[in-house]
């Protein structure tokens, strides 16, 4: 028995101090929180293979609907707010697709299912997503306009100068443009404008849950 104990605090002496309060904590749990714990990593290894495809959002609510059935219908909204990490201002529209599908297939398990207000919600994050895109493309391309005219024109000069180097106009208009001053002070703006409304959205994406 002694032997037993100072082999336990021999080990609790080589831990840090913050592992040392896990451990202590760890300890504390009641058998409930040990099984949330359990089944929240359990959550998340499911969600994970949701997201390679191993899932389909039918196969995630049947999943749900059986850990509603016993008990622990508190894991919706936590799988809910799981996937919502998911979704990001800058991702592809199948990226978006995933998370979208996976919230509104799990309210439809709740006895007071708010369906048309998420789904309402998903929208509008769907169409800041795109006008962030397309308005940051349209003001690149304009950019990308003036950038190439200045571009040829140096290649023009270059050629006039008997100067036989060839021009990669394409890549040069890019990195032009991109380096820009004028972009550089519009996508900062750009960025900073659309995610704070983009984090504004999901914050009452996630209320609602």
């Amino acid at each position: 028995m002694r032997g037993k104990d100072s082999c336990r605090k021999g080990v609790t002496m080589e831990l840090s101090p913050l592992a040392r309060q896990k451990l202590e904590q760890a300890g504390e749990l009641t058998p409930e929180e040990k099984e949330r714990y359990k089944r929240s990593r359990q959550l998340s290894s499911t969600l994970a293979e949701y997201f390679s495809g191993k899932h389909s959002p039918e196969a995630l609510w049947q999943m749900m609907k059986e850990n509603k059935e016993a008990g622990k219908g508190y894991f919706i909204v936590e799988a809910q707010n799981k996937l919502a990490d998911a979704i990001t201002l800058t991702g592809s529209s199948n990226d978006f697709e995933l998370p979208r599908r996976g919230i509104l297939a799990l309210e439809t398990l709740k006895d007071d299912s708010k369906y048309s207000s998420l789904e309402a919600m998903l929208a509008n994050i769907e169409k800041l997503k795109h006008d962030y895109q397309s308005i940051m493309e349209s003001n690149l391309d304009t950019i990308r306009q003036r950038a190439k005219t200045q571009v040829e024109a140096a290649a023009a000069q270059m050629a006039r100068q008997g100067q036989g180097r060839t021009v990669d106009l394409e890549g040069s208009v890019e990195a032009s443009a991109k380096s820009s001053p004028e972009w550089m002070r519009f996508i900062i703006n750009h960025d900073l404008v659309f995610n704070q409304k983009f984090e504004e959205s999901l914050a009452k994406l996630r209320a609602e849950f």
